[in-house]
This record gives C-alpha cells, structure tokens and sequence, in this order.
C-alpha cells in the first residue's frame, strides 16, 4: 500500500476527510485514552467507503500555527513499537464488538525525515461495529459513525443500512451553490432507488480572473475523499452550473474514478424559483456506446 499517494495531500494540507483523522500525538496509557481511540476507530469502520486512516504525528490545520514541516510534523516514535501495536489490538478487543480489523503502519515524512504512524482501518463487512463496555465518552451497546471529519452516535437509518448489509450507497458531491433540503434527498432517494448516505457540500463560486482547472482540482481536494473511494464508491455529481467548469469537474473526476459519476438534472417548479430533481443522468453508458459504435 501506498501511504505516501494516499495520504500525502491531508498531511500537508492538514486538512481531515471522512476517513482520514490527523492527530498530533496517540497516547494509549490510560483508560480514558483507550476509550477515545476505540471510538475513532469504530467510527471509521462502521462509515462506507474506502479504508479509514488515522495519522499520527500531524498537526490539523486549525492548529497550525506554520508553514514550515518542520512546525506541523511532530512525528511519532512510541518507545515499544510491538508493544504500541499490541495495545491497540487489546483496545478493540476490550471495547468494541465485534472488534474492527486495524493495524499499525510507519511511514517516513519526506521532507522532514521523521516517522509517522498510520492506523489502517480496513474497509468492514462487519459492520456495525458496537460499544462492547462502558468506558470514557462511551456506552455499552452504542454505535458511532463518522459525518464528514466529525464522530456521531449512528442515527436509525445509519444503522438499519448496517444491518441490511445493502453495500455501498451513493455519496453526494454538491458543487452547485444549492442547499440541498430534506425534499430533495428524498426525490434523490426515489430516481436512484436507495439513499444517498452522505451529502459533501464544496464552495461554489469560481474566480473567472484565474484559470479554472487549478480551482476545480481544489474542490475536488476539499471533498475529503481518498483515492480508494474515489475509485470504489457511487458518486453522483451535483455540478457547478457553467458548462466550462463541468467539462474540466467531470474530466478530473473521471481520471479519479476511471468512468464518469452520474449526474443530477435540474427542473424549475412551476414558475416558482424552486427547484426539483428531474432525472439522474448516466454519462458513462453513453460514452461506452459512443466508443464502441462511434455514434450516439
């Protein structure tokens, strides 16, 4: 596995994703300590999507106080590395059911030089993942999920999609500047036949001074998104509305993907200024066909 093209955008950016948490140091000595990383880890295997990380030895960004690497890499360097990985093992055994598969990974920061450690999270099947114990923060029989890069008990539905084992469910990309409402997702719920399990909302607005697709990748960057789900979840695009902008969205996302991601159309209400979902558009079935027949 590849930790450094995984990773490397929220290490320096120090910014977190759904699956990815930055931490600055990972103490395991108390019971308290325990507690608090059992929760992230069952957070992150009881969320969809690809493999989970947690990254040791990173300042997030709201904590940054610099530039330099040198300044937000604290690195990581446990006195017993067998024993740290030991203690973490002992931790999900003790606190979770069933226990989440996870393993400990070091990787060396370029620039620096200094050690990382990387929980891996692997993608569950076992979801979901419960409090076994009462303990700091947790409750016996809880089941936590994360919800963009914050940690959440698991509401009715979240949990009812676990337990019905109906795989992975459509991640909502918004890039059109328009709040997506209860009426929509349920509108959304009924063209795709299965609900969209979360909503990731990114800054609309483009600077027409400055060139378009550096702006693009940005937005791209802010989903949070790894490249494991990138390439492995259903997506549905809501774009931004100038067609420039979509063709350079749609390009990068495909290179992320390997295919196109469907895409949500629009329809006016009436002639009211509220707007409806009317279909879901599937570019990549007509490019297969415009590829083998070289005609739509």
């Amino acid at each position: 596995m590849d930790l450094g093209r995984i990773l490397t955008y929220f290490i320096e950016s120090g910014r977190e994703g759904r699956k990815v948490d930055l931490k600055r140091e990972l103490h395991l000595e108390t019971k308290s300590e325990r507690a608090r990383f059992a929760k992230d880890v069952l957070a992150m295997a009881n969320t969809s999507g690809g493999p989970g990380y947690l990254i040791i030895g990173v300042v997030d960004l709201k904590d940054r106080t610099s530039t330099r690497p040198e300044d937000y890499i604290s690195g990581f360097a446990p006195t017993d590395m067998d024993e740290f990985e030991r203690t973490i093992q002992q931790t999900l055994e003790y606190y979770c059911n069933p226990p989440p598969v996870a393993h400990l990974q070091e990787m060396i920061h370029p620039t620096t030089g200094r050690t990382l450690g990387v929980v891996v999270v692997p993608r569950s099947q076992d979801q979901p993942h419960m409090v076994k114990v009462d303990g700091e923060g947790l409750r016996a029989n809880d089941v936590y999920v994360r919800r963009g890069t914050a940690t959440f008990p698991a509401s009715r539905e979240e949990l009812q999609r676990m337990f019905e084992k109906r795989g992975e469910l459509p991640v909502l990309i918004s890039m059109s500047g328009k709040p997506i409402t209860e009426s929509h997702l349920q509108q959304l719920r009924t063209q795709l036949g299965r609900p969209v399990d979360e909503v990731i909302s990114i800054p609309h607005e483009l600077d027409d001074a400055q060139p378009y697709a550096p702006q693009i990748l940005e937005r791209v960057r802010q989903t949070g998104l790894t490249p494991e789900e990138w390439a492995s979840l259903p997506i549905v695009l809501n774009a931004h509305p100038l067609s420039p902008a979509n063709a350079v969205l749609m390009a990068v996302v495909h290179g992320l993907k390997g295919c196109f991601p469907d895409v949500i159309r629009w329809r006016r209400v009436g002639n009211t200024q509220e707007y409806e979902v009317a279909e879901i558009l599937h570019p990549q079935p007509l490019r297969d066909q415009a590829a083998r027949s070289g005609i739509v």
